[in-house]
């Protein structure tokens, strides 16, 4: 009950998929620039989205899951091809995030 309590929180939106690690995938906000790592439920993000072209664009629920950010799953990818300025922003995002200690991997 508690688990479902916290989904009150959820963020939705658009979100930019800029990399994958071990431990989830860098996720920025659309929005607001927020940067956030996100779980697969079953598989990783590199292994769902495994041919699409990096970065990607994703419209997204991510929901608060014990410690982590997970998705419902349920996605809907464009199809978008990014440029080489735009993905020098995208990865300009997520470095300040990772020099600042901003990457949130809890919501």
């Amino acid at each position: 009950m508690e688990i479902l309590k916290s989904w009150k929180g959820c963020i939705t939106g658009r979100f930019i998929i800029e990399r994958h690690w071990k431990k989830g995938s860098v996720f920025i906000s659309i929005d607001d620039n927020s940067v956030f790592l996100v779980n697969g439920i079953v598989s990783s993000w590199e292994e769902m989205l495994r041919n699409a072209p990096m970065p990607t664009l994703l419209d997204a629920a991510l929901l608060p899951f014990k410690n982590a950010i997970i998705s419902d799953g349920l996605v809907s990818v464009m199809p978008i091809i990014f440029g080489p300025n735009s993905k020098a922003d995208f990865k300009e995002i997520y470095m300040d995030a990772k020099r600042n200690g901003e990457i949130k991997a809890r919501i």
